[in-house]
């Protein structure tokens, strides 16, 4: 009886150590399963940053071509009405000698 009386402990024993050894392991995974999830969360930052920082980098390309091609046109424009101030000028000091001659 003595000898069942161990064997039903060493059984309780060994079935407690094998559940006590599956929980480590599963924790052990888990653990590792969090540890890669952070490092690819860690990566996906990276790149949203490196993507946010290109896509800042383009947008202020577009507008500094845009800034110029306004100033551009707005020099042009003056420009243009600068030499028709100056049309209209000759046109009526032209019309003013003949009026007063």
């Amino acid at each position: 009886m003595a000898d069942y009386g161990r064997w039903i402990q060493n059984d309780i024993y060994r079935n407690t150590k094998r559940r006590l050894d599956n929980l480590s392991n599963e924790r052990r995974a888990a653990v590792e399963r969090v540890r890669e999830a952070k490092t690819q969360l860690d990566q996906i930052d990276v790149e949203i940053a490196d993507r946010t920082n290109l896509d800042r980098k383009e947008l202020d390309w577009k507008l500094a071509q845009e800034r110029r091609r306004n100033l551009d046109s707005i020099d042009e424009l003056t420009d243009e009405l600068r030499l028709e101030i100056g049309r209209q000028n000759v046109r009526f000091r032209d019309r003013v000698d003949e009026l007063r001659y």
